[in-house]
């Protein structure tokens, strides 16, 4: 699911479990990710695990990417867990290394 900023800032501050995907269009890991990580999405939503996988694009707010979130390369993959940001991935991960977020948050 894509979310906007304020969707984003209110998920994370509800404490909400999740994995954000925040990427680019035109970067061609974040392309190379997108099944991967809507496989695992799908996965977890069948499974009625209590982790949510998103994605934010970040060209819709560079700004807040960028100095709030702190986005230095794309993709970059973050995990969240009781309003506070627990791990990040830059780069493109291994589907092992996407359940591993997950694993860490439960």
């Amino acid at each position: 699911m894509e979310l906007t900023k304020d969707e984003l800032v209110s998920k994370i501050n509800a404490g909400e479990k999740m994995v954000v995907d925040f990427y680019s269009t035109n970067c061609g890991p974040c392309r190379m990710l997108k099944p991967m990580f809507e496989q695992l999405a799908n996965k977890l939503k069948n499974d009625n695990s209590d982790v949510s996988l998103y994605t934010f694009n970040v060209q819709n707010d560079v700004n807040y990417a960028v100095n709030e979130v702190g986005v230095r390369g794309m993709p970059t993959i973050k995990s969240y867990l009781q309003s506070k940001e627990k791990e990040t991935i830059v780069g493109l991960p291994s589907i092992s290394e996407l359940e591993g977020l997950i694993v860490a948050l439960n």
